[in-house]
Protein backbone atom coordinates (compact mmCIF):
# COMPACT_ATOMS: atom_id res chain seq x y z
CA UNK A 1 0.00 0.00 0.00
CA UNK A 2 2.46 2.51 1.17
CA UNK A 3 4.48 1.84 -2.59
CA UNK A 4 1.55 2.63 -4.01
CA UNK A 5 0.84 5.85 -2.42
CA UNK A 6 4.07 7.01 -3.12
CA UNK A 7 4.19 6.21 -6.57
CA UNK A 8 1.35 8.40 -7.25
CA UNK A 9 -0.99 4.90 -8.18
CA UNK A 10 -3.90 6.32 -6.04
CA UNK A 11 -6.62 4.67 -8.39
CA UNK A 12 -4.98 0.93 -7.02
CA UNK A 13 -5.77 1.28 -3.61
CA UNK A 14 -9.29 0.55 -3.32
CA UNK A 15 -8.25 -2.64 -5.26
CA UNK A 16 -5.60 -3.57 -2.75
CA UNK A 17 -8.45 -2.92 0.31
CA UNK A 18 -11.08 -5.14 -1.65
CA UNK A 19 -8.28 -7.89 -2.38
CA UNK A 20 -6.11 -8.09 0.76
CA UNK A 21 -8.76 -9.80 2.90
CA UNK A 22 -6.00 -12.14 3.85
CA UNK A 23 -3.76 -9.23 5.20
CA UNK A 24 -6.61 -7.94 7.30
CA UNK A 25 -7.41 -5.38 4.74
CA UNK A 26 -10.63 -3.71 3.54
CA UNK A 27 -12.83 -0.86 1.89
CA UNK A 28 -14.32 1.34 4.11
CA UNK A 29 -17.69 -0.19 2.34
CA UNK A 30 -16.59 -3.60 3.74
CA UNK A 31 -15.88 -2.31 6.98
CA UNK A 32 -19.57 -0.49 7.11
CA UNK A 33 -20.95 -3.98 6.23
CA UNK A 34 -19.32 -5.23 9.10
CA UNK A 35 -20.22 -2.39 11.35
CA UNK A 36 -24.29 -3.04 10.39
CA UNK A 37 -23.52 -6.75 10.91
CA UNK A 38 -22.88 -6.19 14.49
CA UNK A 39 -25.21 -3.40 14.71
CA UNK A 40 -23.01 -0.43 15.52
CA UNK A 41 -24.51 1.42 13.18
CA UNK A 42 -27.46 1.92 11.42
CA UNK A 43 -28.06 1.41 8.35
CA UNK A 44 -29.19 5.24 7.42
CA UNK A 45 -25.51 6.04 8.74
CA UNK A 46 -23.95 3.09 6.67
CA UNK A 47 -25.94 4.52 3.36
CA UNK A 48 -24.94 7.98 3.48
CA UNK A 49 -21.18 7.28 4.20
CA UNK A 50 -20.95 4.05 1.14
CA UNK A 51 -19.14 4.39 -2.40
CA UNK A 52 -21.74 1.88 -4.01
CA UNK A 53 -24.98 2.41 -2.66
CA UNK A 54 -26.42 -0.69 -4.27
CA UNK A 55 -25.64 -3.53 -1.38
CA UNK A 56 -26.80 -1.43 1.25
CA UNK A 57 -30.14 -0.16 -0.69
CA UNK A 58 -32.01 -3.56 0.71
CA UNK A 59 -31.05 -2.97 4.22
CA UNK A 60 -32.78 0.38 4.32
CA UNK A 61 -36.68 -1.08 3.84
Amino acid sequence: MANTIRSGQIHDIRPLGKDGGADGMSTPDQSLMARLQTGSIEPIEANLKVANKVPFAALLS
